[in-house]
C-alpha cells in the first residue's frame, strides 16, 4: 500500500462528530482515505516510504457533486451560440446574424439559453427576426430552462411544420391567428418534430468538447456528476472510461423513452461501477414556470386558457413510474 500523508491542514470531515481535522491519509492504489485525524494519529499510518505534504494550514473539502447537469448539451455552449444575458430578442438575432456571415449557406445555426422573461414585454420571439437575421441558414435556439425551441421559416421547413400541422398531443406548437406556426415550439412532442432533422452531432468534435469541460469540472472541485441525458452520452462516458479519461464520477439519469430497453436487457439502478453507474429514469411530468408550460390551476397571467402542458398522461405516468 503506497500512502500520501496531508499534515497542517484545515479539513472538513462531513462528520458531525468531528467536523475538522488536521490531517489525512490516502492510499494512492485505491485513491481512498484511509484514515483522518490530527497530525500524529494520521503519522502512524504512514512508514518510513510514505509521501508527505504539508497543507500549511490550507482548507481541503471534500469533492462537490453537481446533481443536475447536461454535460454535453453544457460543452456545446462554447460552440454553439450564447445568448446569456441578451436584454432582447433583436439582440439575439444579432448574434445569429454574425454566426450566419462564419457558417456555409445551408448549414444549422444552433446554441440557445435566451430567455423572455426579463424582456420587455415578455412576449415570446418570432421566427421573423431569425428569418431577417440567416435568411439561408436553419435555425433552432433552445430557451434557458430548454423547454421552448425557437427557429425560423427554414427550420419549420425541414422539419415539414406548417398551418395544417397537427397539434402535438403532449406540446404546443404556438401560431398566430390565422394559423401559421410563430417560431415557438413548447415541450418535447413539438420541440422533437425539428430536433429528429437537425443534423447530428460530429462525434469528434464532441468528444473534445466534453473532454474540454470534464477538464473544467475538475478544475472546480467537481468529483462526481448526475448526468441527464441519453445514450450518446452514456456511449462517450463508457468509451472514456475504459480509456482512462473520464475522470469524473457519473450517475447517469436515462429519459424515460429508453426505459423499454433497459427493461429488455434487466439492467436496474444502480447498474455500472464507481466510475460509471446508471442512476435512474427522468420523467418530465409538465414543463416550466417561465416557458408558460407548467401545469397549473388557472390559466397564466396576460394568457387566458394556457394552463400549461402535462406532458405525459396520468396512465402511463404511473406505469412508467
Amino acid at each position: 500500500m503506497s500512502i500520501i500523508l496531508y499534515l497542517n491542514g484545515n479539513i472538513y470531515t462531513m462528520d458531525a462528530a468531528r467536523p475538522r481535522a488536521q490531517a489525512m491519509a490516502i492510499d494512492t492504489t485505491s485513491g481512498r482515505i484511509v484514515a483522518v485525524g490530527d497530525n500524529d494519529e494520521v503519522r502512524r499510518i504512514g512508514d518510513r516510504y510514505a509521501e508527505l505534504v504539508d497543507l500549511r494550514g490550507r482548507t481541503v473539502l471534500p469533492g462537490f457533486i453537481d446533481a443536475h447537469i447536461h454535460l454535453l448539451d453544457a460543452a456545446y455552449r462554447a460552440h454553439n451560440i450564447d445568448a446569456t444575458g441578451c436584454a432582447n430578442e433583436d439582440a439575439v438575432a444579432d448574434l445569429v446574424s454574425r454566426r450566419a456571415a462564419q457558417t456555409p449557406i445551408g448549414r444549422w445555426i444552433l446554441g440557445g439559453q435566451w430567455d423572455k422573461n426579463p424582456w420587455p414585454g415578455q412576449q415570446f420571439p418570432t421566427k421573423a427576426s431569425l428569418d431577417a437575421a440567416a435568411p439561408q441558414h436553419p435555425v433552432a435556439l433552445w430557451s434557458k430552462d430548454g423547454h421552448l425551441l425557437w427557429v425560423n421559416s427554414l427550420a419549420l421547413q425541414r422539419a415539414g411544420i406548417d398551418v395544417e400541422t397537427p397539434e402535438p398531443s403532449n406540446g404546443t406548437i404556438l401560431r398566430d391567428g390565422a394559423g401559421n406556426p410563430t417560431g415557438v415550439l413548447q415541450e418535447e412532442e413539438a420541440t422533437g418534430l425539428v430536433y429528429r432533422v437537425i443534423d447530428r452531432r460530429d462525434p469528434v468534435l464532441t468528444r473534445v468538447l466534453t473532454q474540454r469541460i470534464l477538464k473544467e469540472l475538475q478544475r472546480s472541485g467537481i468529483t462526481t456528476i448526475h448526468d441527464i441525458e441519453g445514450k450518446d452520452s452514456l456511449l462517450l462516458f463508457q468509451q472514456l472510461r475504459d480509456e482512462g479519461e473520464l475522470g469524473v464520477r457519473v450517475q447517469m439519469i436515462l429519459p424515460r423513452h429508453v426505459l423499454p430497453e433497459l427493461r429488455t436487457v434487466g439492467l436496474q439502478t444502480g447498474f455500472g461501477d464507481d466510475m460509471l453507474r446508471l442512476g435512474g429514469i427522468k420523467i418530465f411530468a409538465d414543463g416550466t414556470l417561465g416557458s408558460q408550460t407548467a401545469a397549473m390551476l388557472e390559466s397564466f397571467e396576460n394568457n387566458p386558457g394556457n394552463r400549461g402542458i402535462l406532458t405525459i398522461p396520468e396512465q402511463e405516468m404511473n406505469e412508467t413510474v
